[in-house]
């Protein structure tokens, strides 16, 4: 958000957009984020005290999915005993499918994991954590011919025409 405010990047693409007057942010896809574990765990039930008792492994603080995850364990009525830090989504990832506990990721980063069977999704009673992801630029830029492009590529992988290309009635 930084760099499209003092326009240093010209768009972005997040989840869990938090609203300024000078973004502009248009809706992408929704993604729905999923407990995941060791692969011996996919498709079993988690009780509220397995929950509880079990280490989460997150990213970095200020990550949106991390925000959403708290979110989600707040609305259940959880509260974790135990919690890990690790610096990226990838040392998370590693971590749980090497058994060192669960994690709440988006099922666009555990995709790969979940098909190569190396990680599997956690059921939780509840748990139906859902967010945005949107197209993020600064209202007063004009994007460039290659921006406008990925723009295209990104609304066409999601079957998601342009607000910006609507067309007008009797046109």
């Amino acid at each position: 958000m930084d760099a499209l405010r003092s326009h240093r990047a010209e768009l972005g693409v997040v989840g869990g957009f938090a609203a300024a007057p000078e973004i502009e942010a248009e809706p992408l896809v929704e993604e729905q984020i999923v407990v995941v574990g060791a692969p011996g765990l996919g498709g079993r039930w988690m009780s509220r005290r397995d929950a509880e008792a079990a280490t989460w492994i997150s990213p970095y603080q200020g990550s949106a999915t991390q925000a959403a995850v708290e979110a989600a364990w707040a609305d259940i009525g959880i509260t974790p005993s135990h919690r890990l830090e690790l610096p990226n989504w990838e040392s998370v990832k590693l971590a749980v499918a090497r058994g060192n506990g669960v994690a709440g990721c988006s099922q666009f980063t555990v995709a790969g994991e979940l098909r190569a069977g190396t990680l599997g999704v956690i059921r939780l009673r509840g748990w139906k954590v859902r967010r945005m992801i949107s197209i993020v630029r600064h209202r007063e830029a004009a994007l460039t011919p290659s921006a406008r492009e990925f723009v295209a590529m990104l609304q066409a992988r999601w079957h998601r025409p342009s607000v910006r290309r609507r067309r007008e009635p009797g046109s």
